[in-house]
């Protein structure tokens, strides 16, 4: 903010970081470590520590981290879009290190479209009065290419995690989607508890592809059940009465 007098000339100026200077209330906060590190502590770091100087710029890891330490400190209805950035930024350049998307030469694609082409005016037929008909067939004819949402998909896939539509992961997921699209003013205090806690799941989902990453294979913690068991790595969030 800036200050002017009546005869709009400058008098003073401030600025205040949006991440916070307040050293004493970011220590306080609650830590969510990823892991236990009272057992083989050293020998765990020492192999974390490792795979990520292996992979920090390849995958771009200090800005996945950064998001995940931002996204935690913000409030509910902003953080949530915040993380959803970290993982998308991990699940992209993880795909592009790896070569998990096929890339087409010009001569596959141009037999996939002659292959198609009758299909293809049969359908545009059908469908072209509906609105989002011609969307399905520019995505029949160039399916090439993928979204965001599709390459996280294909990078769980990769990962070995696997998530049902019943999952508190996947609930998770679609809450960013709630708070990335729609509005978080009018929501119901049962509402706001249950953001709160998926919330506390999406961080969980986090802690375990960045640990999954690292190729680490031990136990997680819980972070959506209040008393945050420990579960295996591959192990889904557990739905408790």
């Amino acid at each position: 903010s800036t200050l002017f007098n009546k005869d709009l000339k400058f008098i003073n100026s401030f600025c205040y970081s949006p991440s916070g200077n307040n050293v004493i209330s970011n220590c306080s906060s609650k830590p969510f470590p990823p892991i236990d590190f009272y057992q083989n502590s050293e020998q765990i770091l020492s192999k974390l520590l490792s795979n990520y100087l292996l992979y920090r710029e390849k995958l771009d890891l200090e800005d996945v981290l950064w998001k995940l330490w931002i996204g935690r400190v913000q409030s509910l209805g902003t953080n949530l879009p915040i993380l959803a950035s970290g993982i998308d930024t991990l699940a992209v350049n993880y795909i592009k290190e790896k070569n998990i998307i096929k890339k087409y030469s010009k001569t596959e694609k141009k037999k996939y479209r002659s292959s198609i082409k009758e299909d293809i005016e049969n359908l545009t037929k059908k469908i072209k009065d509906y609105q989002f008909g011609q969307f399905i067939i520019n995505k029949i004819n160039n399916p090439f290419n993928f979204g965001v949402g599709e390459k996280i998909k294909l990078f769980l896939d990769e990962i070995s995690f696997e998530f049902d539509d019943e999952s508190i992961e996947t609930k998770a997921l679609i809450a960013r989607n709630k708070m990335a699209h729609g509005s978080m003013s009018n929501i119901s205090q049962t509402e706001l508890i249950e953001y709160l806690k998926l919330t506390n799941a999406y961080i969980t989902i986090y802690n375990r592809i960045l640990l999954k990453v690292l190729d680490y294979d031990g136990y997680y913690i819980d972070y959506y059940n209040a008393d945050n068991p420990r579960l295996k790595l591959n192990e889904n969030i557990l739905i408790r009465e």
